[in-house]
């Protein structure tokens, strides 16, 4: 299973936490978990590492987290795959600022996500001006 490129579960009844083990899916470029009962916390989630890259899922592309019970900080991971091009966070119960990381994802072009009290964060993130927010 380690050569899965597209895990697609939307809406299927997912329960619990998603493992960490799930980072360790090196050519995974397509995680659509949307609209199931996730909890856990947002930093938890993707930080898996893999042997020979050791950074998480380094082909991810699209992400997709919305709707479910997840909590927590947006965390610094999120800027780690340089390939990520949608990110979509809709209706997550998280809070603090968003993170700098962000910024150096060059060819992210969508960013879906409510962004409660992150909102004065954005003039901090340039590139962000750029992106269509939903």
């Amino acid at each position: 299973m380690t050569l899965l490129t597209r895990l697609n579960l939307p809406e299927n009844h997912v329960e619990g936490e998603i493992p960490n083990s799930i980072g360790k899916l090196y050519y995974l470029m397509h995680f659509d978990i949307s609209s199931n009962n996730v909890t856990g916390t947002l930093s938890e989630i993707l930080e898996g590492t893999d042997c020979l890259s050791k950074k998480p899922t380094p082909s991810l592309q699209d992400l997709d987290l919305s709707n479910n019970n997840l909590v927590g900080k947006l965390s610094e991971w999120l800027g780690q795959p340089k390939n990520l091009v949608e990110l979509c966070l809709l209706y997550s119960s998280r809070h603090g600022p968003i993170p700098a990381s962000l910024g150096l994802l060059k060819i992210l072009s969508e960013l879906n996500g409510t962004l409660l009290e992150s909102l004065g964060q954005l003039s901090e993130l340039i590139f962000l001006m750029a992106l269509p927010i939903i």
